[in-house]
């Protein structure tokens, strides 16, 4: 009786990690997507339905001035609409620049792209973080993070 219960548990055990690591795969693959569209447009990735409500963009700044916060943020009804405001953010030479973080995780609701040693660069902004939640079986964004250089 005891070896079925626990061959039971071995089973259980093995699915919900075989289960996790499909969330982080396609947590992984969302990830590289909105790294891919964060450089070259955000507005492609309103076709893909990943917004639900309000998309919360979490602003930090590297360097900052006395009196000014350290973090600001903003929402946004749809991509196009981020990427709207980013194009009017940027100067007349471009800047700036938009990167993502090289170093890729994800899990639990929360995907970052971490900076490597001496990515950070002045005059650039960099996509850090991305929460996401499910729904219905098919991920969704939930908030950004940009890093200003």
């Amino acid at each position: 009786m005891k070896q079925p219960t626990v061959l039971l548990a071995f089973v259980l055990l093995l699915s919900a990690f075989a289960f996790g690591q499909t969330q982080d795969r396609d947590a992984r693959r969302l990830a590289a997507r909105m790294s891919a569209a964060f450089f070259n447009g955000l507005g492609v990735l309103d076709k893909q339905h990943l917004v639900r409500g309000r998309l919360l963009v979490s602003q930090q700044y590297d360097i900052y001035d006395i009196g000014q916060h350290e973090f600001d943020s903003r929402s946004f009804h749809s991509f196009a609409a981020m990427e709207r405001w980013m194009k009017s953010e940027e100067h007349e030479d471009g800047t700036p620049f938009r990167m993502s973080g090289e170093k890729l995780y994800c899990r639990r609701g929360l995907c970052r792209l971490d900076l490597v040693d001496n990515q950070m660069a002045h005059n650039h902004v960099y996509l850090t973080r991305i929460w996401y939640a499910r729904s219905g079986g098919k991920l969704y964004v939930k908030k950004v993070r940009i890093l200003y250089g």
